[in-house]
């Protein structure tokens, strides 16, 4: 007969590491270790709206006016496309002020198009965006969430819309992972994914959290070959790296049957 229990695991709890990559450790109280089990998450409060889509990873755009460089960092957070183009509106007018600039470019959004557009205010100097880090490690990394794509943009006086719709929230999911589960399971060509436990959507509005209950998350069953009472669990992107949750503590639930 399948010996089964439950693990109540909260971010809060750990005994060392961070929000994002935490060790937890548990009394056993007659649990038996060193075997096999099966593992199924059953429940999860997630705060996927306290995740900023705007990172270190996307978050600078590039232009130039008369054939100077400029390069606008946005702080990381969560913005709306209309605060996202009034920031990059403020750096341009405030590069042009600052270096006597003769022309200039006015950045707007369609929403029925979902682009942005751009144009200079004049032909005195000439205007670019540049176009996608598809194409160069010196070009824009906010290309995914303005719609950029990979060529650069040069500009006119009559408005030239982006190449794709805007996407304020390029990070659509992450994953739970854990060091004791196995699974055959890939992400991509250069990521390894066997300790995946449970692929989060983000569907939650800005700042808000994520609950799941045992009715969204059936049959999720991972292994875990050899039970130990001390887990490693971390949270990445697509792409392996850990994504910050901002200081905001998490917790779920894990169901853990002896086979």
């Amino acid at each position: 007969m399948s010996e089964e229990f439950y693990l109540n695991v909260d971010s809060r709890d750990r005994i060392n590491g961070s929000i994002s990559n935490f060790n937890y450790q548990y009394t056993s109280r007659n649990v038996p270790l060193n075997q096999p089990y099966k593992v199924s998450l059953t429940q999860l409060e997630f705060p996927a709206g306290c995740i900023y889509q705007v990172n270190q990873y996307n978050n600078v755009f590039k232009y130039s006016i008369a054939g100077t460089s400029f390069t606008y960092t946005a702080p990381i957070g969560n913005y709306t496309v209309i605060e996202m183009i009034g920031a990059i509106q403020s750096d341009i007018t405030t590069n042009v002020t600052n270096n006597s600039l003769t022309t200039s470019i006015i950045v707007s959004f369609d929403p029925i198009y979902n682009k942005i557009g751009f144009q200079k205010t004049n032909n005195n100097n000439a205007a670019v965006i540049r176009g996608s880090t598809l194409h160069g490690i010196a070009d824009n990394s906010m290309y995914e969430l303005l719609g950029i794509g990979l060529n650069d943009m040069t500009l006119t006086t009559t408005v030239i819309y982006t190449d794709n719709v805007v996407d304020m929230a390029p990070i659509d999911y992450v994953y739970l992972r854990c060091n004791q589960v196995y699974s055959n399971s890939f992400i991509n060509n250069n990521t390894q994914s066997n300790d995946v436990l449970y692929r989060i959507q983000i569907a939650a509005d800005r700042n808000n959290k994520l609950y799941l209950s045992p009715n969204d998350v059936l049959n999720n069953l991972v292994s875990l070959p050899s039970l130990k009472s001390n887990f490693n669990f971390y949270i990445t992107d697509y792409k392996g790296r850990l994504v910050d949750l901002n200081g905001t503590d998490y917790s779920f639930q894990i169901k853990l049957i002896n086979i």
